[in-house]
């Protein structure tokens, strides 16, 4: 019976230290697909554009149940275009990929009884590296390189071991940014944003501050 009450203490001891507390970082890599769009004054007939992810989150503990989301992402953007060539009476297509970095300044909300689901939303800073039309790289001139909008997001978590987490997750991404510059030869032009949204497998490693186990050792 006492070894019966000795192994439920420990294992409950065990069940708490599994959650995170203030000040607890950590690292997640991910790897996914993505869908991408343009939205606004677009011509023709837009299809989805459809492309690996992968990048790297951090979030670093408030509490049990908040953290703030950090992190650095390539995220690849654009549209598969298709319209008609008068000229030759057929339809073409354009097949557009704009590879940006992006980083996330999030809000992430830990929530559901074992704290399993993750809610994120907040601003994300994108900077546009390469384009490339038809799988041909071209240059980046009339089009913004940086660019500012919103993400958001929801993943659930399977605890593997003490430190060691899998989450399914789902990202969302809606662009403020007009892809065109301002003005072109004094004209203002047509409104083009990015839409992104991407499903990814996240391997999250739990880093423990140190100022927890000293807590726990005074206590």
């Amino acid at each position: 019976m006492k070894k019966i009450i000795i192994g439920t203490i420990l294992t409950s001891m065990t069940l708490s230290a599994q959650e995170s507390k203030k000040n607890d970082l950590e690292l997640a890599p991910y790897v996914g697909i993505a869908a991408a769009n343009y939205y606004g004054e677009i011509p023709g007939t837009n299809k989805n554009l459809f492309s690996p992810t992968f990048g790297l989150n951090t979030y670093f503990y408030i509490n049990n149940r908040w953290s703030f989301k950090m992190g650095i992402e390539l995220q690849i953007m654009g549209a598969e275009t298709y319209f008609s060539d008068d000229s030759t009476s057929t339809n073409q297509s354009l097949k557009e990929k704009l590879r940006f970095i992006s980083i996330p300044f999030h809000a992430n909300l830990h929530f559901g009884s074992n704290k399993n689901w993750m809610f994120n939303i907040g601003p994300t800073f994108s900077f546009l590296k390469t384009v490339s039309l038809n799988g041909v790289e071209v240059g980046v001139e009339g089009i913004r390189t940086d660019h500012i909008g919103v993400g958001f997001g929801i993943a659930y978590r399977f605890k593997i071991t003490e430190n060691f987490s899998l989450a399914i997750d789902h990202q969302e991404y809606i662009g403020f940014t007009n892809n065109f510059y301002h003005k072109i030869f004094g004209t203002q032009p047509p409104f083009v944003g990015n839409i992104y949204g991407s499903f990814s497998l996240k391997f999250i490693y739990n880093i423990e501050s140190k100022s927890n186990h000293i807590e726990i050792n005074k206590d």
